[in-house]
């Protein structure tokens, strides 16, 4: 009999401090990848944040701010170079292994475009006149036809 007064007493006692009315606040804990952040419902009323919806609205000044960009090392690249211009490809960061002869970048220069059609234009201008006082040398001869005349005069032509 005295045991089973003490299990009785011992299952009222766990029943009583059982049905408190205390509530226990769980924070949801959920996965999220480094660049997001979650707050709980409990942090965004600790620290003031508010949130609202999205209006239309005309500005009509500008709005000067202070700030830094940080640029990833893939898209930062310092290179020394005899002429200039813009790296448009860049396969490589510092201190990736590389073979003798991959392309490392890209490089684009609006100016050696330019030079590239001076070259051309000044090597076509030599062929001309090399065409010239060899048809003049060989006027007896038919070496030069009418046609291939014509394309050096277009191009000529074209230059100027």
């Amino acid at each position: 009999m005295m045991i089973m007064k003490k299990l009785l007493i011992i299952l009222l006692s766990l029943t009583i401090f059982s049905c408190s009315k205390e509530e226990v606040v769980k924070e949801e804990m959920s996965t999220v990848s480094g660049d997001q952040v979650s707050l709980t419902n409990l942090q965004i009323k600790n620290s003031g944040i508010e949130t609202n919806t999205l209006n239309n609205l005309d500005i009509a000044h500008k709005i000067m701010l202070t700030g830094q960009i940080d640029v990833p090392p893939q898209g930062m690249a310092s290179v020394s170079a005899p002429s200039g211009g813009y790296i448009r490809v860049s396969r490589f960061m510092p201190g990736n292994y590389v073979k003798k002869g991959q392309t490392l970048a890209t490089l684009e220069n609006p100016e050696l475009v330019q030079l590239q059609q001076d070259y051309l234009l000044a090597n076509s201008e030599n062929g001309f006149t090399e065409l010239l006082n060899f048809k003049e040398e060989n006027k007896s001869k038919k070496f030069v036809t009418k046609g291939a005349y014509q394309l050096l005069m277009a191009v000529k032509n074209m230059g100027e």
